[in-house]
């Protein structure tokens, strides 16, 4: 087995049954075992961090909206920000 330099081998142990779906799934979409590992990995991080946000943007919101100084910016919605005189 080779590895690219951005890449690293480890070893670890995977369950008979996770094994027996990577099979499968190396058959049905031909990536190897390695490549479906790491798209799974990639996948729950991006997740993960999208979670994140969602969780942030909720956050911000219930301040929004609870927050009276907050709010009170939102008189301003579509006034000019200066106005020459």
């Amino acid at each position: 087995m080779t590895t690219s330099k951005n890449h690293k081998e480890i070893t670890f142990q995977l369950s008979l049954n996770l094994d027996e779906e990577l099979k499968k799934l190396e058959e049905k979409f031909g990536y190897s075992k390695s490549e479906l590992i790491n798209i799974a990995i990639e996948d729950f991080l991006q997740n993960k961090n999208q979670n994140k946000l969602e969780k942030a943007v909720e956050l911000m919101y219930d301040e929004y909206e609870k927050g009276d100084d907050l709010a009170s910016f939102t008189q301003l919605d579509g006034e000019p920000f200066y106005v020459a005189g």
